[in-house]
């Protein structure tokens, strides 16, 4: 569904970040942090893309550069 509209407008940060939510939730949070990347890229105002990456940041203890994400 995600890729399916990525498709359609590869532009639509959202559908990464509702992408990268879903992976959390299936504890895929590594795959997260890659999908979530892509959407910060093309949208970094996007606040709730911000606070996914850091859930899933959280659930891999993954804090490289965390510093700089929490600002």
């Amino acid at each position: 569904c995600y890729d399916r509209a990525l498709a359609l407008d590869p532009a639509f940060a959202e559908a990464d970040c509702n992408a990268a939510l879903m992976l959390v939730r299936l504890q895929k949070s590594r795959e997260a942090l890659v999908r979530v990347a892509r959407a910060l890229d093309r949208r970094p105002d996007l606040a709730v893309a911000e606070t996914v990456r850091l859930d899933a940041a959280l659930r891999t203890c993954d804090w490289t550069d965390l510093d700089a994400r929490v600002t």
